[in-house]
């Protein structure tokens, strides 16, 4: 995505990595249960160490919880290796508090 394009090239040689996850499978329905892309899409090797999850909006934050979750089933990445941030953080909605957000 050309954000995280654009992170990359601001801060250096920072690998990147995208996983596709949806909560929303319709314009105004919420979905049931998270769905959750089979793998990782890199460019390069994966690291996993120090890592940074970004998403848009934290509305309950069960779409992040079930990412750390994932991250750790799949490739075995422990969760405190894991720092979260959002644009958006709807603290009332939300029992998941993410590490940074705007």
């Amino acid at each position: 995505s050309f954000p995280s394009d654009a992170a990359s090239r601001f801060f250096g040689d920072i690998p990147i990595a995208f996983v596709v996850a949806s909560s929303y499978p319709g314009a105004a329905t919420r979905a049931e249960k998270i769905r959750i892309g089979d793998t990782l899409a890199t460019l390069g090797p994966l690291v996993c160490e120090d890592i940074l999850l970004v998403d848009d909006l934290t509305e309950t934050g069960s779409t992040l919880a079930a990412i750390i979750e994932w991250l750790r089933d799949r490739y075995g990445i422990d969760p405190a290796q894991v720092r979260t941030a959002v644009v958006w953080h709807k603290r009332k909605s939300s029992a998941f508090e993410p590490h940074f957000y705007a």
